[in-house]
């Protein structure tokens, strides 16, 4: 009797290993990742890279709820895996808030804004604003610059919805 008893707990123990080992982790949909603020670590200071697994002076950021140790030469890498983009992440010059951003240049200097902020700056700045081609409907506008994939995008408040839904971007 206490051979079967110890033998049923043994396999029941193996059996639940064995499921909670098994178990997939569910990889993050790009609208439920939110990156962070970049925290460095103090001088001399290194941490192990959650992508190479090597000590070096890293970033903490925050994606899908969890933290990531991130070294400069796989920042590309975590933006592409969970579906950020470096021109993705800024802090908008307004409302300085962390959202996507497009790159506008007034008088030589660059200003980060955000497309709910975007009307407002372009008026404040329409004569001095520099004027691109915009990529969705071809006018030469006060367009933000977006960096995606390698490429760069100019793009006007009036396309940007557009232009986002159908790249993908999360604003």
């Amino acid at each position: 009797m206490k051979n079967k008893i110890l033998v049923s707990i043994l396999l029941f123990g193996l059996l639940a290993c064995s499921l909670t080992a098994c178990k997939k982790e569910e990889v993050p949909k790009a609208e439920d990742v939110v990156a962070e603020e970049v925290v460095t670590p103090e001088e001399d200071a290194a941490l192990t890279c959650s992508f190479c697994n090597e000590e070096k002076e890293c970033g903490t950021y925050t994606a899908n709820g969890k933290e990531y140790v991130v070294c400069d030469d796989c920042y590309e890498e975590f933006l592409f895996t969970f579906g950020l983009n470096e021109a993705s992440i800024g802090r908008c010059s307004l409302c300085e808030e962390k959202k996507v951003c497009g790159e506008y240049i007034v008088n030589d200097s660059v200003y980060v804004v955000c497309p709910s902020c975007s009307n407002e700056f372009i008026t404040a700045f329409e004569d001095e604003a520099e004027k691109n081609i915009c990529s969705a409907c071809e006018k030469e506008l006060i367009c933000g610059k977006y960096r995606l994939e390698g490429n760069e995008y100019f793009v006007c408040s009036e396309d940007f919805e557009e232009f986002a839904s159908g790249m993908g971007l999360d604003y």
